[in-house]
Formats: structure tokens, sequence, C-alpha cells
């Protein structure tokens, strides 16, 4: 009796920690892509976590969507949708309520010195330029439409 009992314990609490980062905040978009929610509401942004990390969740890396700047000019992710291969993502701006689109496309592998954090001022530049290199934004929606056709992407929000 004893032992069934530590093991529904150990069972509880191994799927409570598996479960834990959607508690904090933290969604797998795939490849090492995170949406993260903040405090409040309109605080969600899409950073790229360490691949070399120790835990499945992800609570920090670089500031991929909206821009710091953006970000602090009102933008947050109302929305991401993903597969395999791209993640799709709608932006609003919290004072003029514009929305913007972007297309994250996951198929390109990092150099191995890109993936042992943190990275040198000129490692961080030449990473961000990667990442930048497999997005496209912002787009209307009617552009956004037009190149996930082009691109083959067959998402929706």
């Amino acid at each position: 009796m004893g032992m069934q009992i530590l093991y529904y314990l150990l069972l509880i609490v191994s799927l409570t920690f598996n479960s834990c980062c959607k508690l904090f905040g933290s969604y797998d978009l795939g490849s090492s892509f995170y949406m993260l929610s903040g405090n409040k509401d309109n605080e969600e942004i899409i950073i790229y976590c360490s691949p070399n990390r120790e835990s499945d969740c992800c609570n920090g890396g670089p500031q991929i969507i909206p821009s710091m700047e953006d970000y602090y000019n009102g933008d947050y992710v109302e929305n991401a949708k993903f597969d395999n291969r791209w993640i799709i993502i709608l932006v609003v701006n919290e004072i003029n309520n514009n929305k913007s689109y972007w297309i994250i496309d996951k198929n390109f592998e990092l150099e191995e010195k890109y993936k042992n954090w943190p990275l040198s001022k000129e490692d961080g530049e030449i990473f961000y330029e990667i990442i930048q290199s497999h997005m496209y934004g912002p787009f209307s929606y009617d552009a956004f439409t037009k190149k996930k056709e082009e691109l083959g992407v067959k998402l929706f929000f």
C-alpha cells in the first residue's frame, strides 16, 4: 500500500513539472522557438531559446518578434500557429490596434558555435542575422496571405 502511494505521488509530481512550462507562460513552437507570456495581458513575445538548455521549459532568450523597439511601442503577439516547418504570427499594437503578420521558416541548422550561450557580441549579431534571414514580414493581411501561398505554408489563424 505504501509503495502504491509513493508511486502515485511520484507520478503526480513528474506530470506537474512536465506541464509547468505552460503554467509559467512558456509555449514551445518547435526548433527552439517559444512564445512567452508576460505577467499581464498584451506581453506575449516570440523568442529563440538556447538549443543547449538543461530543461524542457524556456524562460528567456533573444527576442525575435516583436523587436524590442516595437515591443516598447505597444506591439505584442496576439496569436501564433506552427507546424514542423513554419510559424505564423499575428502581432497587434495595443495603442492603435494595427495588425501585422509574420512567417518564420524553421528549416535551418545553426553551427555549433551559435548553440553555446552566452554568445560574444559578434557571434550574437551573426546569430540574429541568421534568424532574420528565415523571417518574412511584417505584412498586411493580404500580403501575408500571398506570401503564405508562395511559400506553401498551410497554417491558418
